[in-house]
């Protein structure tokens, strides 16, 4: 336990386009002072784009953090092999995000 994955990769942008997207992480940069890490482009972003949110603690296996304006995950439980990466958000997060989370969230498996 406690293995880093990341760092995830991303176009930066401070825009509502970038708020809005399915694969952004806010970065906090100051004292309400905020940029996002959208990694919806492929050609921007990294494997890390595919970890997927948990839908309770029970099947949550990372926790994300930020470490100097970047994004990493952290492993919270062993996993095995082929083992889906999923990492809960925030409740401020999600309600900012939208019901378009809950719902993606909910299909994704």
């Amino acid at each position: 336990m406690g293995l880093h994955f990341g760092l995830y990769e991303g176009h930066i942008a401070e825009d509502e386009e970038a708020a809005k997207s399915r694969y952004s992480w806010l970065i906090a940069k100051g004292r309400n002072c905020y940029e996002y890490v959208d990694g919806k482009g492929k050609s921007w972003a990294n494997g890390m784009r595919y970890v997927n949110c948990a839908r309770d603690d029970g099947e949550q296996n990372l926790v994300a953090f930020q470490y100097r304006r970047q994004i990493f995950y952290r492993t919270c439980r062993v996993m095995g092999p082929g083992c889906e990466l999923l990492v809960p958000y925030e409740d401020e997060y999600g309600q900012e995000l939208g019901s378009k989370w809950k719902r993606a969230c909910g299909q994704e498996r």
